[in-house]
């Protein structure tokens, strides 16, 4: 179980990152075994909308895609109003020409936002302090 949920400095607690705090593995293998039962029980009772609607992890990653997508937006606005945009990339195309290389740039400019957020991530993670679980 949990051994520090808060670290006290200077008169306030502060949060402490859950992969600094440490969980024997019995612990981590009874919280997936009753995890994977209650996610069998909901899908049991409500099928497969509740696993893409309900399920906490679906949920999640289905949030963090639309965030992506809305960071990524305001982004391609921005570029698609510089020179080189519209005068180098999309030129004197036509309507449906027009639209189809925004789409691109929508969905290239969605790829950098996502590499960008997996990148951060990923080196969050690399710098967080590690401990070793206690068996």
């Amino acid at each position: 179980m949990p051994t520090v949920l808060a670290h006290t400095v200077g008169g306030g607690q502060f949060p402490v990152p859950l992969w600094t705090i440490d969980i024997s593995p019995r612990a981590l293998g009874v919280w997936l075994v009753a995890y994977t039962t209650l996610v069998l029980a909901g899908a049991a009772a409500w099928g497969r909308a509740w696993l893409r609607e309900g399920e906490g992890f679906a949920v999640l990653f289905g949030l963090l895609a639309v965030l992506v997508v809305a960071a990524a937006i305001p982004l391609f606005d921005a570029v698609r109003l510089f020179p080189w945009w519209t005068n180098d990339v999309v030129g004197v195309r036509g309507d449906w020409s027009r639209t189809f290389v925004h789409s691109l740039g929508l969905a290239f400019t969605i790829a950098v936002v996502a590499l960008v957020w997996v990148g951060a991530t990923r080196a969050g993670a690399r710098s967080a302090p590690t401990t070793r679980c206690r068996s």
